[in-house]
């Protein structure tokens, strides 16, 4: 009898980490220039065709996380913050661009650019491309990032000091409750737990608890970045044009 082929590992910084990032990337650009060069109406097919591709993905990625196959109680509830912001995401595609609906915008912005970006550089999966964990990993961080890089290229997203404001509370209010559900569980969901799995950035931080305070620093250095870019933008190119 043949012996069964062994399971294909993933390692960050490795031909694997380049390629799929590569095409995660290429994916995006793709997108990303096909709403640009599109008329009004096609551009909305496109965005929509994204966010209903990105709402399935979502629910797939849930639900095979919860099937008793596959679940993990330290890994399988979508607590995460880009299983948050999976959710949020496409209706920031989908919706109209009213005042009410702008927060869903907002957060796809500061969560996708800011935050989710970190997997294409320090991704925490460990299976590889024999694996469905190792494609829902990438498909929907492409989706996440992708969705936020077309809002600010075609959509023109620019936020303002409110924005900035919601950003933060919004960032607050997901924090809280997963840290005391860290705490209840002993887990470590957002990676905001007392016990870090895998290698990521956050592995060179403090201990528990004061990582928290410095996450919550970095966190808002890297917001205040993200918005002050944009005036900032303004500034430069008035001073340009005198």
């Amino acid at each position: 009898m043949t012996p069964a082929a062994e399971p294909v590992g993933f390692a960050p910084f490795t031909a694997t980490h380049l390629v799929a990032a590569g095409i995660g990337i290429a994916a995006m650009g793709v997108f990303v220039l096909a709403g640009w060069q599109a008329s009004e109406d096609r551009e909305k097919r496109i965005a929509r065709t994204w966010a209903i591709a990105w709402l399935v993905q979502q629910a797939i990625t849930t639900i095979y996380w919860l099937l008793p196959a596959s679940f993990d109680v330290a890994k399988s509830f979508p607590l995460h913050l880009c299983d948050v912001v999976g959710w949020i995401g496409p209706f920031a595609l989908l919706m109209p661009h009213t005042r009410k609906a702008r927060w869903l915008r907002t957060v796809l912005y500061f969560w996708g650019i800011g935050l989710s970006t970190q997997a294409f550089f320090t991704p925490t999966v460990t299976q590889g491309p024999d694996d469905a964990r190792f494609w829902l990993f990438w498909i929907s961080h492409t989706q996440i990032i992708g969705g936020a890089i077309y809002d600010i290229i075609v959509r023109g997203y620019r936020p303002n000091l409110r924005d900035f404001k919601a950003a933060i509370i919004a960032s607050f209010c997901w924090m809280v409750p997963i840290v005391l559900f860290n705490l209840a569980t002993g887990l470590n969901y957002g990676y905001l737990g007392k016990e870090l799995e895998g290698e990521t950035i956050l592995n060179v931080l403090p201990p528990w608890p004061w990582r928290l305070f410095v996450i919550g620093g970095i966190v808002l250095v890297l917001f205040t970045v993200l918005w002050g870019v944009w005036p900032l933008s303004k500034v430069i190119a008035g001073k340009r044009s005198e």
